[in-house]
């Protein structure tokens, strides 16, 4: 998990001195739906309060009485299956395929965008938090298969909007398949 200052001019913003590597998840393998959010917790442990009760920078060149600052995660940027994982969304292979909107796989040729209803966060937070608040694997499963979502640590964040706040990066989306995929297996 890797981070950048977005107040940096993009110029500056993506080299190397100026990211910060958060945390590394370890292999073999990639980690699970429910472990990914232990690799979240102490991302989360630290932008909470950052963003409740701020920092104050004594000094800055701006401002040179001082300064109080928020911290907050602006978007995250990833794979498509680490987008439905920290995102808590079903898989782009289940049925509620999709993090933006609520088609379904059996809805997967219809072409007219339109009439898609999209998702909103208080949705998909209130099934976020029933599949958090079920009391047995089997409720969470059950929940799960009926709605797609599932709890993200990252919905602890109170501005976090996982439909709004997550985008697939270009790399994968364009150069690695997802796009290739669809050209040549797809179309």
């Amino acid at each position: 998990i890797a981070m950048a200052l977005l107040n940096l001019p993009p110029s500056l913003r993506y080299k190397a001195e100026n990211l910060y590597l958060v945390s590394v998840i370890p292999g073999p393998r990639e980690p699970s739906l429910d472990e990914v959010n232990h690799f979240l917790r102490p991302l989360i442990d630290f932008f909470l309060p950052a963003w409740k009760t701020s920092t104050w920078f004594t000094r800055t060149t701006d401002h040179p009485t001082g300064r109080l600052a928020r911290s907050v995660i602006a978007l995250a940027i990833n794979d498509l299956q680490a987008v439905c994982k920290i995102g808590g969304f079903a898989a782009p292979t289940a049925i509620h395929l999709c993090n933006l909107c609520w088609l379904q796989k059996s809805d997967i040729s219809n072409f007219d965008c339109e009439g898609w209803r999209r998702r909103t966060y208080q949705e998909h937070f209130d099934a976020a938090v029933r599949w958090r608040d079920a009391e047995r694997k089997k409720d969470r499963d059950k929940v799960f298969k009926e709605i797609g979502v599932r709890w993200s640590e990252l919905l602890c964040l109170p501005y976090w909007d996982p439909t709004r706040f997550l985008a697939i990066d270009g790399m994968h989306n364009l150069f690695l398949g997802l796009v290739q995929f669809h050209f040549r297996d797809l179309i």
